[in-house]
C-alpha cells in the first residue's frame, strides 16, 4: 500500500485468530532469550488486535536492545509494550518505517542509543493509540531523513516531534478522532491524525515551532472542530488540497497554518453537504476537474524566477483555500473549482487574494456564466486594477455591470420578480361580465435554495434532468450533424429490429396475423423513408432530410436523451444561420451559463424556450414548408403515417408536433413543473434589498418580452371572442397590457351546451410555473367557466381526443386539467373506462344542475 492511501480502510486488515496455543507458538517461533520469550508469551496471550507479523521486527529489536547496557539502550521494549496493548489490525511495525534512519545510524557509526529520542516519541503515541509506523512513516521520516548529523538530533527533532505528539495525543482523545475510523467508517483515524494534521508540520524547524502555541492550537482546534462524517468531502481534500500541504511542509508557517484550518473548517461547512447530496455523476465531474494540488509543478515552474517562491506559494494556497469556500456557496461554483485554479495560473500570484474577495461580494445567482466571466475579466487586469474592479462590483450590488449577459433574453424562468397581482375576467367580446382577483408568486430558481438543496434536488430528479442534460449539451457542445446522420442510423437499427420480430412472429405462427400486419406496416413506412433521403442530395443541408429525420423519429423510437440530443443537434445545425437570430441566442447564453450536472431551474426553461425558438423558426421556413406541401411519393407515405398518428394534415404543424414527440416535450415540461414545485418547497427566505436589486436588473428589459407574448394572446383572444356565440376567459396582470393566458368557450347549436373550446398560456409564463401555480391558473379560469355555465344555465364540456383533454397547446395544461377534474369528482370522467374514454370527444365537467361540479 503505497503512503499517499495507507489511511484507507483495507478487507486485508484483520487480526490473527486468537488462542493460547497460537500464542505460544508466536512466541516460540522466534530466537530470544528465555526472558524476553517469557514476556512475549505472556503478552500474545493477552492478545493484540495487531497481526504477529507486523511485530517481528520490532520484538528482534527488543532482543537485541536488551542486550545493552543500560545507558545504551533506546527503549524498543517499552515501545514493544505499548504497541501489544493498543496494537490495532491495521498497524505495522514501525522499525520497518524507521530502517532507513537506523541504517544511516549504522553507516555512521552512530553508539546504540542514538536513536532512544525515537523511541520514546513513539511510545508515547503508540500507548495514546496512533500507529507508530504510521507516525514515522509521515512525520519523522520526511523531517529527518536526509539530516546524517545524528549528534544533534535531539536538539533539531526530537523535542520538536514531541510538540507534534502533544498535539495529536491530545486530538486523540476528543471526537471524531478517538473513533477507530472517519468517514462513514472508510478511514482510519490515526493514520489520517498523522497524516492530515501532523505532516504538514512535520519539516517546521524548530526556531519556526517555538513559542506558537497558541497557532498551532488553532490549526488542531480546526481539525478537532471538523465532523469528518462525509467520505466524499474527505476524498476531495485527499486529492485536492493535503498533497499541498505535504509538499509545501516546513514552508507554511504556524501563523499561515492556523487561517488555513478556519478555512477547511469553513469549506467542510459549506461543500460537505453538497458533495453528499450530489448526485454520483455531479460529484465525479467535481472530482475530475485540475485541482490546485495538480497545478503544483505548472505553478512552481511559473513562479521560479520570483525571490520569494515559497511565500508565494504558500500565500496562493491560502487564497485557493478561500475561493473553494467562495465558490461553495455558489448553485454552480463547485463545478469552476478547477477553473479558478488554472486561471490563477495565467495572473501574479496575488490574484487568488483578489478572486475569493470577488466571490465574497458576488451575489448568488445561477449558472456558472456570471462566475466565470468575472473570474476571467479580474485575470485579465494587475492588481490596483483589480482594487478598481472590485469597489465597482461591490457598489452594483454583486453584478458587474460589464458582464455581457447582464439582460435576460427570455422571460421564461425568471418570470416574475417579486409576487404580482392577477385578474381573471369573462367577458362576450365586448363586456366584461366577471372578474377574479388571483395572486402569482415569485419566479424561484435554484440560487433561491440552500446550495445542498439544490444539489439534493437534482439528484432526486435525476432520471428526467438527464434529458434536459443531453438536450443542452446538443446546444452547448453540438459535434456537429446537419445531415441527421446519426438519427438515420438508430432508425436503420430499428428497421432492423423490426424486420427480426416479425421473422419471429412469422414462425411462431405462419398465418398472417393482426401483430405480423402492424409490423410489416411500421416497415413500409421506414422503408419509404429511407428511399426518400435517397432522393435527396448528400450534404446539401436540405431541410427536407431533416423532416425525415424527425418524423421517423417520432414514429419509430421512443422519447429518449440520445434522439433528444442528436435531433436538437440537427435542427440547430441544418438551419442557416439567419434564421431565427433568438434561436442562436438563446443558444450562445446557454453555451455561457450551463455547466454539466449543475443545471439550473432558469437554464432548462431557457432551453424549452429555444426548442420553442426552433419551432417557430420551422413555422417560418418557406423552403421547408414548400417542400412539405408538396412531397415525393415516398416522402408522402411519411407524412401520411405521422398525420395518422398526430391527428393533423396541416404538414408545418405536423413536424412541429413530431419534434416535440422526439424530444420527450411532454415529460421535459412535467420535469421542469415538479422542479418548480420543490423549488418553491425549500426556498430560503430572500434576503434584504436582493428582490430590489433583481427588478432593477430585469424588469424593463422583461416588460419589452412580456408585451410581445402577451400581446399576441390577447389578440387571439379577442379574434375568437368577436365570434357570435363566444365568450373569452382570460388572466392578465393588474394594471399592465396584454394577456398571461385566455380560454375561448362556445355555444353548441340546439342548445346542447358549451364548449370549452380552447386554452392558451403564454409559453414562457408556464416554464415559469411549477404545477401548483399552473393549477392555479386553470381554477381561475374555470372559475369564470363556471360563471358562464350559471349565466347560461347549460352544461360546459372539455374537448377530448385520444383520451385526453384536447382544448390547449400545452401537453401539462391538458393532463392538469384531466387529473383535477377526476380527483375533484366533477364529472363522469371517474365513472368512465380509458377504454371509453379514448373513444370520446368531449367530457362534461360543469354543470349548473349538479352543484358538486362547481
Amino acid at each position: 500500500m503505497s503512503i499517499q492511501d495507507d489511511e484507507l480502510v483495507r478487507e486485508d486488515q484483520q487480526p490473527d485468530p486468537h488462542s493460547d496455543a497460537n500464542a505460544d507458538a508466536n512466541a516460540d517461533s522466534l530466537r530470544l532469550s528465555d526472558r524476553l520469550r517469557m514476556r512475549i508469551r505472556s503478552m500474545e496471550r493477552e492478545g493484540s488486535a495487531q497481526p504477529f507479523k507486523h511485530r517481528i521486527a520490532l520484538i528482534g529489536m527488543a532482543e537485541l536492545d536488551g542486550k545493552r547496557p543500560l545507558r545504551l539502550r533506546s527503549g524498543a521494549f517499552r515501545l514493544l509494550e505499548a504497541v501489544y496493548a493498543k496494537g490495532q489490525a491495521h498497524w505495522t511495525d514501525p522499525i520497518l518505517a524507521i530502517a532507513g534512519l537506523r541504517e544511516l545510524l549504522f553507516k555512521e557509526q552512530a553508539p546504540p542509543g542514538s536513536d532512544r529520542g525515537l523511541f520514546y516519541v513513539l511510545q508515547r503515541v503508540a500507548a495514546a493509540g496512533i500507529s507508530p509506523a504510521a507516525f514515522a512513516s509521515h512525520i519523522i521520516v520526511p523531517r529527518m531523513q536526509r539530516d546524517h548529523d545524528w549528534r544533534r538530533w535531539r536538539a533539531r527533532h526530537t523535542w520538536v516531534l514531541d510538540t507534534i505528539a502533544d498535539l495529536l495525543i491530545d486530538l486523540r482523545k476528543a471526537p471524531p478522532w478517538n473513533a477507530p475510523r472517519i468517514a462513514s467508517d472508510t478511514i482510519l483515524s490515526d493514520i489520517a491524525l498523522c497524516k492530515y494534521v501532523g505532516r504538514p508540520l512535520a519539516r517546521l524547524s524548530g526556531s519556526r515551532i517555538e513559542n506558537q502555541e497558541a497557532h498551532l492550537a488553532a490549526w488542531t482546534g480546526a481539525w478537532k472542530s471538523l465532523s469528518l462524517k462525509d467520505e466524499r468531502f474527505l476524498s476531495f481534500l485527499r486529492a485536492a488540497l493535503l498533497p499541498c500541504f505535504y509538499r509545501l511542509s516546513g514552508k507554511i508557517d504556524p501563523e499561515q497554518l492556523a487561517p488555513m484550518g478556519r478555512s477547511i473548517f469553513a469549506l467542510e461547512k459549506s461543500l460537505a453537504p453538497r458533495l453528499s447530496a450530489m448526485s454520483e455523476g455531479a460529484y465525479r465531474a467535481v472530482m475530475a476537474q485540475e485541482s490546485f494540488a495538480g497545478s503544483m509543478d505548472k505553478r512552481i515552474e511559473r513562479r521560479s524566477g520570483s525571490e520569494s517562491l515559497a511565500w508565494d506559494l504558500v500565500q496562493e494556497l491560502k487564497a485557493y483555500l478561500e475561493v473553494l469556500v467562495g465558490l461553495a456557496r455558489f448553485d454552480a461554483g463547485p463545478s469552476l473549482m478547477g477553473e479558478a485554479a488554472s486561471i490563477s495560473l495565467r495572473s501574479d500570484p496575488a490574484y487568488l487574494r483578489d478572486a475569493a474577495r470577488m466571490l465574497e461580494l458576488s451575489r448568488a445567482v445561477e449558472g456558472a456564466g456570471l462566475l466565470h466571466w468575472q473570474l476571467e475579466a479580474l485575470a485579465k487586469l494587475d492588481p490596483e486594477a483589480r482594487a478598481l474592479f472590485l469597489e465597482e462590483l461591490r457598489q452594483a450590488g454583486g453584478f458587474y455591470p460589464a458582464y455581457p449577459a447582464r439582460q435576460p433574453l427570455s422571460p421564461a424562468g425568471a418570470y416574475f420578480p417579486a409576487p404580482i397581482q392577477a385578474l381573471a375576467a369573462l367577458s362576450d367580446g365586448s363586456t366584461e361580465l366577471s372578474r377574479l382577483a388571483i395572486t402569482l408568486p415569485a419566479t424561484l430558481d435554484c440560487a433561491r435554495l440552500r446550495p445542498a438543496h439544490a444539489d439534493a434536488l437534482r439528484a432526486a430528479l435525476s432520471p428526467g434532468l438527464e434529458q434536459f442534460e443531453a438536450l443542452i449539451l446538443s446546444i452547448v457542445q453540438g459535434q456537429g450533424d446537419p445531415e441527421a446522420g446519426q438519427l438515420f442510423a438508430l432508425l436503420g437499427q430499428e428497421q432492423k429490429r423490426l424486420k427480426d420480430s416479425l421473422e419471429a412472429a412469422k414462425d411462431a405462427e405462419p398465418e398472417h396475423s393482426r401483430a405480423s400486419a402492424a409490423l410489416e406496416a411500421r416497415i413500409s413506412v421506414l422503408e419509404s423513408l429511407f428511399q426518400a433521403s435517397l432522393d435527396i442530395p448528400a450534404a446539401s443541408r436540405d431541410p427536407r432530410r431533416f423532416a425525415l429525420a424527425c418524423l421517423g423519429a417520432a414514429l419509430a423510437l421512443e422519447p429518449s436523451a440520445e434522439t433528444a440530443r442528436l435531433l436538437t443537434e440537427a435542427a440547430l445545425l441544418s438551419k442557416p444561420p439567419d434564421v431565427s437570430g433568438r434561436v442562436s441566442a438563446l443558444a450562445e447564453r446557454l453555451k455561457r451559463e450551463y455547466s454539466p450536472f449543475f443545471l439550473g431551474a432558469r437554464q432548462a426553461s431557457m432551453a424549452l424556450d429555444l426548442i420553442d425558438a426552433i419551432l417557430d423558426a420551422l413555422a417560418g421556413d418557406e423552403r421547408l414548408a414548400a417542400s412539405l406541401s408538396q412531397p415525393d411519393e415516398n416522402f408522402a407515405v411519411v407524412i401520411q403515417a405521422a398525420s395518422g398518428r398526430f391527428g393533423t394534415k396541416h404538414p408545418t404543424l405536423l413536424l412541429m408536433k413530431a419534434f416535440r414527440q422526439s424530444i420527450g416535450s411532454k415529460a421535459l415540461h412535467a420535469t421542469l413543473a415538479k422542479w418548480r414545485d420543490l423549488l418553491a418547497k425549500n426556498a430560503q427566505p430572500q434576503g434584504d434589498g436582493q428582490e430590489e436589486i433583481k427588478a432593477f436588473l430585469t424588469v424593463p428589459v422583461l416588460a419589452q418580452l412580456y408585451g410581445r407574448t402577451r400581446q399576441a394572446l390577447a389578440q387571439r383572444a379577442e379574434a375568437a371572442a368577436r365570434d357570435a356565440g363566444c365568450w373569452a376567459l382570460s388572466l392578465g396582470q393588474s394594471g399592465k397590457p396584454g394577456l398571461l393566458a385566455y380560454g375561448i368557450v362556445r355555444a353548441l347549436p340546439a342548445e346542447r351546451g358549451l364548449l370549452w373550446q380552447e386554452v392558451q398560456i403564454d409559453s414562457a409564463l408556464e416554464l415559469s410555473m411549477g404545477t401548483k401555480e399552473l393549477m392555479g391558473v386553470y381554477l381561475a379560469l374555470r372559475a369564470m367557466a363556471e360563471e358562464l355555465a350559471q349565466r347560461e344555465r347549460r352544461a360546459l364540456a372539455l374537448p377530448f381526443g385520444k383520451g385526453a383533454p384536447a382544448f390547449s397547446d400545452s401537453e401539462t395544461l391538458n393532463a392538469m386539467a384531466l387529473n383535477y377534474e377526476r380527483s375533484a369528482d366533477t364529472a363522469g370522467a371517474v365513472s368512465v373506462t380509458p377504454a371509453a374514454l379514448k373513444k370520446a370527444t368531449a367530457l362534461v365537467i360543469i354543470d349548473p344542475s349538479k352543484p358538486h361540479t362547481l
